[in-house]
């Protein structure tokens, strides 16, 4: 009987074994594999001629693009997005989930269910489906770049598609950095040059593997994908391998010899000119567009004199703040005046006006960094037309009473506002309305005030940087 208890439930586990082991299928059937007509093929440039800007078409039957993937994003340097190119023009096709094409991988594109649109400028195959779109013709055909120059990317003409660049190096300010900022996770924005001057951004992603990764310091070539936003040409490298900087870098200053600010001011003969002269200034800033208060405005000094360099570009504070010494590339450049002070800036609709964004790092080179500016102290009938552009201090001054209680700038305007000292001699204190202290009150003490020394005709006129720097809050005159 005994034995009869062992053998029954050894027979049940066996039969129990059997029978889920004939439920089980042994043959596993392969992943579905999509049938993906070739349909009626068209051409890169053909689609974008086909779905011009301003326009979107979503395809709802058999049409395909031969194409070539240019660059993938195994890197980080794309997320969801590859750029394909065929023999003539380039594009982005945006993918519903990341891998699957690769560099080099020669495939067709069935567009049934994808839409053509351009996302700020840039043409774009959207929502294409790796499994359900495209066939893979060969892998391992690698795009050649083409040998172009900055000013012919600049004519749109090599847009989404590899490019080649010799003898350019990144600006001086930008061979400190990385390419990104992987920490915060933050795209990188740095400058290429040639020895023309002309100039090209590179973008990298934060999430790009090599974001790290120091900058070279040197010149030499690169090779990256000519990509756009809106008006903005960006250049998206694949690799680090592919930017070959090992040669000594060139010199822009090279040939030019070092004026004085003061002797810059000299050449000015009462009205707009260029200058042709392979000439530069070199100052330190002593004042910068942070505060709001100037306006794509850097005021620089060199011991001699100041003056005004203008820029069209915000934020000048970030690359070069207050006590960054820099040099002026001048040839190229325009001298001209406002309120009868010499400034240098660039030509605008024919008249004097900034320099273009696009050609700051043609111009301007910085020399040295976080450099000390001491204000020279002065009494207010002290000061000439030397200080002009100068940081100044006055001590035992403070805003005449009428004025008391009233903001730096009024609503709306720039605004002039009175400081005296306790001999009654007066200056001009003028606020923009932008500047972030404009609606600060003003300090009604006496003490000290640093500010920079301008004139507009025959008024002096002095421009706070920072709120701090008045700092009125003693004993009024008696």
């Amino acid at each position: 009987m005994s034995r009869i208890r062992i053998i029954l439930p050894v027979l049940f586990t066996l039969g129990l074994f059997v029978g889920l082991s004939g439920c089980v299928k042994q043959d596993f059937e392969p992943p579905k594999k999509y049938e993906i007509p070739l349909g009626h093929v068209m051409t890169i440039q053909g689609l974008q001629d086909f779905c011009p800007p301003g326009n979107i078409h979503k395809f709802t039957g058999d049409t395909s693009v031969v194409a070539v993937v240019a660059m993938d994003d195994k890197s980080g340097n794309l997320y969801k997005e590859v750029f394909i190119q065929d023999a003539n023009s380039g594009a982005v096709a945006r993918l519903q989930s990341s891998g699957g094409l690769y560099q080099g991988d020669s495939i067709y594109i069935n567009l049934k269910g994808t839409t053509l649109r351009r996302y700020r400028n840039l043409f774009q195959i959207d929502s294409v489906h790796v499994d359900k779109n495209v066939v893979k013709r060969a892998v391992g055909k690698e795009v050649e770049p083409k040998l172009t120059t900055i000013p012919d990317l600049k004519a749109w003409d090599h847009t989404a598609q590899l490019i080649k660049l010799e003898n350019v190096q990144f600006v001086v300010s930008d061979t400190s950095k990385t390419y990104a900022d992987s920490e915060n996770l933050e795209y990188g924005e740095l400058t290429l040059q040639d020895e023309d001057g002309n100039t090209v951004m590179v973008r990298t992603s934060g999430y790009a593997k090599f974001a790290d990764t120091k900058v070279p310091n040197g010149m030499g070539s690169i090779i990256a994908i000519a990509s756009r936003y809106d008006d903005d040409l960006q250049l998206l490298i694949r690799s680090t391998d592919e930017v070959v900087f090992n040669q000594p870098r060139w010199d822009m200053f090279e040939g030019y010899s070092r004026i004085t600010i003061a002797d810059y001011k000299e050449l000015y003969t009462g009205s707009t000119a260029q200058i042709t002269d392979d000439i530069y200034v070199e100052g330190v800033v002593i004042s910068d567009d942070e505060s709001g208060n100037y306006y794509k405005v850097l005021v620089i000094n060199d011991g001699t004199s100041g003056i005004e360099v203008k820029i069209n570009q915000t934020s000048l504070y970030r690359d070069y703040p207050v006590g960054t010494k820099i040099k002026v590339r001048l040839n190229g450049l325009y001298i001209g005046a406002y309120g009868g002070q010499v400034q240098i800036g660039g030509l605008y609709n024919g008249n004097f006006g900034n320099i273009d964004a696009s050609q700051i790092a043609a111009h301007i080179e910085i020399s040295e960094t976080e450099l000390e500016v001491v204000p020279t102290l002065l009494t207010i009938d002290e000061i000439t037309d030397e200080h002009i552009g100068s940081l100044i201090r006055l001590d035992n001054v403070e805003f005449i009473s009428s004025q008391l209680g009233q903001t730096f700038a009024n609503e709306g305007s720039t605004t002039n506002r009175t400081l005296k000292d306790c001999s009654n001699n007066q200056i001009v204190v003028r606020t923009s309305n932008y500047a972030e202290f404009a609606d600060a009150t003003l300090p009604s003490g006496n003490g000290t005030f640093i500010a920079v020394l301008s004139k507009y005709n025959a008024t002096y006129q002095l421009y706070l940087r920072y709120l701090w720097d008045a700092d009125l809050f003693g004993e009024r005159c008696q």
